[in-house]
């Protein structure tokens, strides 16, 4: 009997020593928090790794508490810039320009002339300066970064950089929009953004307002001399999850013709609908539809439906127009509550149309100055 009850004893306690190991185990791999005192502080930028593309560049690592604790020997970060989106690589559209005018703002030269493994040097009299707004879920910095440029603007060159007086040099996020290579990125500032986000984010809308109408055609551009601003109204009606009376699970975006146009019709094959995300998943190409004289409008439905169409492309029942089911929740994301622009492109993937949902109504460009404007407002005004 002796026997038994210490055998049941050493099995208690090892279960229990297991158990203790288990929550040991389990509670030491829950997330750690990540070193946020770094953020809104100045870097002055003497090197650069590498430009990813048109958003991103990789510099080494100036502060030890940029790393995360999984990321503690790395020798060097991305930093991906604030309050804009290039087209990536998977686009093929300006990505290369992109790129290029991120180098030429770096070193005034269109290539990185380095060899492998080494950085660029950057001339310290121009002045590169960076500010930290955060650290994304990817690990990357967002942050403006600013030059003054010596043997442009001599006499606005501080002594010292701060807060006060950054973004006095060439800020490259606005730089990028006003070359016309990236949309300003308005529904990240609006929900996550600061003050001085706001009122950056109001330059970069009012900047690409500008460009996007008055920028002379070239091949480089993301915008689109041949605009169908004038021809076409698109209308969002984003998804409301309380909203019973929604046949589809997904947002719904319509093409139409506007009250005035002077064409009689208009061939959409290849077009395409993308967010301000920009990214490969956040975008879909229309199929072989048109706006003409017995198509009035073009209806698409993003997301999984709760009743199934008996095809994905359909004449809707006025038999005026057509009805798109993409099928995929993916495409494009949005909320009731959640202002986002919608773009729609040509074929070569130039920006032929761009409008707002400010989480009431679809809107023009300019309604996004508006919304800005009224976020700033102080309260009580």
């Amino acid at each position: 009997m002796r026997k038994i009850i210490n055998s049941v004893i050493v099995v208690v306690l090892l279960s229990f020593t297991f158990s203790i190991n288990s929550y040991t185990q389990a509670t030491s791999t829950q997330p750690i928090e990540k070193d946020t005192s770094f953020y809104g502080e100045i870097y002055q930028l003497t090197e650069i790794v590498d430009v990813i593309d048109g958003d991103t560049i990789e510099i080494p690592i100036l502060d030890e508490r940029w790393l995360s604790e999984e990321n503690k020997d790395k020798e060097s970060i991305k930093v991906r810039l604030m309050g804009i989106n290039c087209f990536d690589k998977w686009d093929q559209a300006t990505w290369i320009q992109a790129r290029e005018s991120a180098i030429y703002y770096f070193t005034e030269e269109r290539k990185l002339n380095k060899e492998k493994g080494e950085n660029i040097k950057l001339i310290e009299e121009d002045g590169f300066y960076m500010k930290v707004v955060k650290r994304d879920d990817n690990d990357r910095l967002l942050a403006y970064i600013t030059t003054f440029f010596q043997n442009f603007h001599p006499e606005v060159t501080p002594v010292e950089v701060n807060n006060e007086n950054f973004f006095y040099g060439i800020d490259l996020s606005h730089y990028q929009v006003f070359h016309g290579y990236a949309v300003p990125t308005v529904n990240f500032c609006i929900n996550d953004g600061s003050k001085e986000d706001l009122e950056r984010m109001r330059e970069y809308v009012d900047t690409a307002i500008a460009t996007y109408k008055h920028l002379p055609s070239r091949d480089t551009s993301i915008w689109c001399a041949d605009k169908l601003s004038d021809e076409i109204d698109i209308e969002i009606d984003p998804y409301d999850k309380s909203d019973k009376s929604h046949l589809t699970n997904g947002n719904h975006i319509t093409i139409k013709w506007s009250d005035k146009p002077t064409l009689e019709y208009i061939n959409l094959a290849g077009y395409s609908v993308i967010d301000e995300n920009a990214s490969q998943l956040h975008r879909f190409f229309l199929p072989d539809v048109s706006l003409g004289k017995h198509t009035s409008n073009i209806s698409m439905w993003f997301g999984d439906p709760k009743t199934y169409p008996t095809d994905w492309l359909m004449r809707n029942d006025a038999d005026d127009g057509y009805e798109i089911y993409t099928l995929t929740e993916t495409l494009v994301t949005m909320d009731k509550d959640n202002p986002e622009s919608i773009f729609l492109r040509d074929p070569n993937r130039k920006i032929v149309d761009w409008v707002f949902w400010n989480g009431e109504e679809t809107v023009s460009p300019e309604g996004i100055l508006d919304l800005i404007g009224e976020m700033l407002e102080p309260e009580g005004e």
